[in-house]
């Protein structure tokens, strides 16, 4: 499945251009190395977690966010999160149960939810992202 900054690319977040592709099998599968692209494994992997683009397997766009937590900048994350929201791309709600559903302790870019909060949007103090490396 295409991950993180190249999944963000194929559902058109901003600030994520075309570049290197990451993808993420189910841990335990063997691990391919190249130039031309990077591979993660994960236990996290479900069928729910997956939609397709363009004929290819993707993370969903919460769980693409929850990825960009773990390899991309907090202001990055935080402004394509933002344009996302009110685009309505994806929900900010969405992304949060997501991430509440895989973080676990020594999971990289998920350490510190509890103390990660940030108003998203113009003037509205009640629309929140919590979840780590995106505050």
């Amino acid at each position: 499945m295409v991950t993180h900054e190249a999944a963000a690319a194929l559902h058109g977040l901003i600030l994520f251009p075309p570049g290197p592709v990451m993808l993420t099998v189910v841990h335990g599968d063997h691990e391919r190395k190249s130039r031309l692209w990077r591979v993660h494994r994960s236990r996290d992997l479900r069928p729910a977690h997956v939609t397709i683009v363009d004929g290819l397997p993707v993370s969903t766009v919460p769980g693409t966010f929850v990825d960009l937590t773990a390899v991309a900048g907090k202001e990055r994350v935080v402004r394509s999160l933002e344009d996302a929201h009110l685009s309505s791309t994806c929900r900010l709600e969405e992304v949060q149960a997501l991430y509440d559903e895989l973080r676990r302790p020594g999971k990289p870019g998920r350490s510190d939810s509890a103390s990660c909060s940030r108003p998203v949007g113009p003037a509205t103090s009640r629309r929140r992202a919590c979840w780590s490396g995106a505050c």
